[in-house]
């Protein structure tokens, strides 16, 4: 009898009435049906008739419940029944059962393969993609090299570690919002002199600064005179763009030499009467970093959208950022873990929607994830699946979406961090390069695409040897390590 083409299988649903089924497919022998009910296979409680004909049936004792899965299913055993003897009978009705077996075999291994996770017809080992049809992947194990599959568990796990890192992280900025909270109130009730802070209606500071002080970036701080005077050994430190005025003088002392006075780029004030600039109706004085005090911020008042990995995502950067570039942030659409080729779908017209300055900071994940490297010419391969051609896909929809937009690309900084895959910056990663490698081909593909590039990897003052005090983990910014890579990337934003 002939094989037709069709189905191995059939599935029905119980109505609590129904016992007979009919089998739409050859079946040679009864034993080659494998019968389920709800998911579980069932040897008795049914019988087949019809075996060895094009359709047959199955009868059950007790009708299947209502709503309950039928599956009819073929399984021929994979092997061989019959042994031909030399010059022994060779029977058209033996040979035609054996090939139909053959048949209805194959037919089996088709229906399995077909149900598998397969690449597409067109696509290139590499460079494809495997279809799931839409169902979930089961029994998959923990991912042990850069590019292997991460089940939910893991997932889970890692989201759950990173959660604990920012309660923590949270909870120390908490705890120094209080304390400083604290102080702020003693100054106001006047437990304590107000030296260097903010002040109440009425309020009073010593006459002599036994500490060091820093005056933040973009401030005008503010004493009160006559007479002011700098214990021995102590500096004053005045912020980028500051000023610092001293009030109502008509005197300015020092019990050590001008030279205890310094900026904030630590040029030391070797004649600081020169450094007094007098306000002729108040007769005060005001001491500056003169150099930098003129110093335009370009980006003041722009509106910046923010794309890249968990740097981004958790933010401890970006109001030290925001305070030196004077901008506001409108949309954040970071995503931890996020390599480049994630950085395009972070783009889209809703993310880009007011935004005046577009900020791509990205890069360390390709490192750890081995990304291969590729080269320029791949921006405009069909199909490329490297670093430069992932970098181009978002700059290229940065550019499309938010033409008008200033575009940065920040560079990922130093990590003393050792990847899943055993290696540490600077060492090549599993496909051979380095991090500065990554840093280089994102300079490279800013500079033809007309970004400005942010070299955070050399200027961000973050490196392996302060990964343990400004860091929580070697690769995320902590709080005091926000302040000062986001400080840099502010001053670089500006000079963009």
């Amino acid at each position: 009898m002939a094989v037709p083409a069709g189905p191995t299988e059939k599935r029905y649903t119980g109505n609590g009435v129904t016992t007979i089924f009919t089998i739409p497919f050859l079946l040679l022998s009864a034993s080659d049906l494998n019968v389920f009910l709800d998911g579980v296979e069932i040897s008795s409680g049914f019988t087949v008739t019809g075996a060895g004909n094009p359709t047959s049936t199955v009868t059950f004792t007790v009708a299947p419940a209502d709503q309950s899965a039928i599956l009819l299913q073929l399984d021929v055993p994979f092997e061989r029944l019959n042994d031909y003897q030399e010059n022994g009978d060779f029977l058209s009705s033996t040979v035609n059962r054996d090939f139909d077996r053959i048949w209805q075999a194959l037919k089996q291994l088709l229906r399995v393969s077909g149900r598998a996770l397969t690449l597409g017809f067109f696509d290139v080992d590499g460079a494809g993609a495997y279809r799931a049809k839409q169902n979930r992947i089961s029994d998959l194990g923990d991912p042990v090299s850069a590019q292997d599959a991460t089940n939910k568990r893991y997932v889970d796990t890692a989201d759950t570690s990173v959660r604990a890192e920012i309660v923590v992280a949270v909870s120390a900025e908490a705890s120094a919002r209080a304390s400083a909270d604290a102080n702020l109130q003693a100054q106001l009730t006047g437990n304590v002199p107000l030296e260097a802070s903010a002040f109440s209606p009425i309020s009073w500071h010593v006459q002599t600064l036994l500490n060091s002080v820093v005056i933040p970036d973009y401030v005008n701080a503010w004493s009160y005179g006559p007479t002011l005077t700098i214990a021995p050994g102590q500096t004053i430190t005045i912020g980028f763009g500051s000023a610092w005025t001293i009030a109502a003088g008509g005197e300015f002392v020092s019990s050590s030499t001008f030279n205890t006075y310094k900026t904030a780029t630590n040029n030391r004030l070797t004649n600081l009467e020169t450094n007094y600039l007098p306000i002729a109706t108040f007769n005060d004085y005001v001491v500056s970093a003169q150099a930098q005090i003129n110093t335009v911020r370009p980006l003041n008042g722009l509106s910046v959208s923010l794309f890249g990995d968990s740097i981004t995502a958790y933010g401890l950067w970006i109001d030290a950022m925001l305070a030196v570039t004077g901008m506001n942030v409108v949309h954040n659409a970071a995503i931890a873990g996020a390599p480049w080729s994630m950085v395009m779908d972070q783009i889209t017209s809703a993310t880009v929607s007011g935004a005046q300055v577009i900020n791509i900071w990205c890069g360390i994940n390709d490192y750890f994830y081995s990304v291969p490297l590729g080269t320029i010419a791949d921006a405009n391969v069909s199909g490329a699946n490297t670093f430069y051609k992932h970098v181009w896909q978002a700059l290229d929809r940065a550019l499309t979406l938010a033409p008008q937009a200033k575009l940065f690309v920040m560079s990922p900084m130093k990590s003393s961090y050792t990847t899943v895959g055993g290696f540490t910056y600077p060492a090549p990663n599993l496909v051979g390069v380095t991090l500065d490698q990554y840093r280089k081909a994102m300079e490279i593909m800013a500079d033809r695409m007309g970004a400005s590039f942010i070299d955070m990897f050399a200027k961000s003052h973050m490196t392996t040897y302060n990964n343990s005090i400004y860091t929580s983990d070697t690769i995320h910014p902590n709080s005091a390590g926000g302040a000062v890579c986001g400080k840099s990337a502010g001053i670089l934003l500006n000079a963009g």
